[in-house]
């Protein structure tokens, strides 16, 4: 049931560098072909100026973007929240949902 809830707020150490890379997701949403590495798919989640010491990120499966897209899918009355995302992995598709979808709130908490 949805009806009693209101906000949800997605929380993490660095939300927004979030990719779901399991099987079902990789299916789902898989990297186009032709590519020269996997991880040249999808958005840019590193901004300029940032290195990253984990391995780099891209390739097939779902991103914080498709997540936070896929929450305000639930209801329009649901007010979708997330907190403490990192400028280095702020994807220009994160900027743009929180634009199109008015039951994403246009809040910056970093």
């Amino acid at each position: 049931e949805t009806e009693a809830v209101k906000e949800c707020i997605l929380l993490g150490q660095n939300v927004n560098s979030y990719h779901d890379r399991s099987e079902n997701a990789k299916a789902a949403r898989p990297a186009p072909e032709g590519l020269a590495k996997e991880r040249e798919f999808g958005y840019r989640t590193s901004n300029e100026g940032f290195t990253n010491m984990f391995k780099l990120r891209g390739g097939a499966g779902y991103y914080f973007a498709d997540l936070v897209e896929a929450v305000s899918d639930i209801s329009p009355e649901l007010r979708v929240r997330f907190t403490s995302p990192h400028p280095k992995d702020y994807p220009p598709e994160l900027l743009a949902l929180m634009t199109e979808r008015p039951n994403v709130c246009n809040q910056l908490h970093m």
